[in-house]
């Protein structure tokens, strides 16, 4: 089963782009790893930055979570800097053609 993840980031204006700079890192990083079928980001209209990950398992997400460029990049660079992260996991509420 497919796994989502969707995280807001709350950055502050003069953060920005700085944020947006290693996000770019991270985003190159995860696209590349087994498991992962998306890396979307979003800034919206407040300077709100907006993830969704797609994962082939709950298993390749728990992988990403482990791996060196999420611990020094996302945890390590991008999350001291923020105002607020808040990550949720998401599952398919229908199967099949209705996911």
């Amino acid at each position: 089963m497919t796994v989502t993840t969707l995280a807001r980031y709350e950055v502050d204006a003069e953060s920005l782009q700085g944020v947006l700079d290693d996000l770019l890192v991270a985003a190159r990083l995860t696209r590349a790893e087994v498991g992962n079928l998306y890396f979307h980001a979003y800034v919206t209209d407040n300077d709100s930055i907006v993830l969704l990950e797609g994962w082939d398992s709950h298993a390749s997400l728990e992988e990403h979570r482990r791996t060196k460029h999420f611990k020094d990049v996302i945890l390590g660079e991008i999350a001291p800097r923020l105002v607020s992260r808040a990550v949720e996991t998401l599952h398919p509420a229908f199967e099949g053609e209705f996911s």
